[in-house]
């Protein structure tokens, strides 16, 4: 015969989690006086739209290729070099 699940037994400290998280950050969004409308304005849609289609077609010309690849290397440089601090201090 079927059973049906189990209730979570978390559910509701994460319900009350949630809860008191969403009342402690409100105090900062309301301080930080954030207007999510102004986003979507005429004005500033269009600017969105415009920096959005600015990254297609993406670049693929020598130099932008060239300094990709720096970065790359400068990349895994660093992370080398922290990994290795990294053992020399474990």
């Amino acid at each position: 015969m079927l059973t049906t699940a189990p209730r979570d037994p978390a559910a509701l400290p994460r319900l009350l989690i949630s809860i008191l998280a969403l009342l402690l950050l409100w105090p900062g969004l309301s301080l930080s006086e954030l207007d999510l409308a102004v986003l979507v304005d005429g004005d500033n849609t269009r600017a969105m739209g415009n920096f959005l289609a600015g990254f297609w077609p993406p670049a693929h010309d020598g130099e932008f290729l060239a300094l990709l690849g720096r970065a790359a290397l400068e990349t895994l440089a660093i992370a080398t070099a922290g990994m290795s601090l990294a053992l020399l201090i474990a």
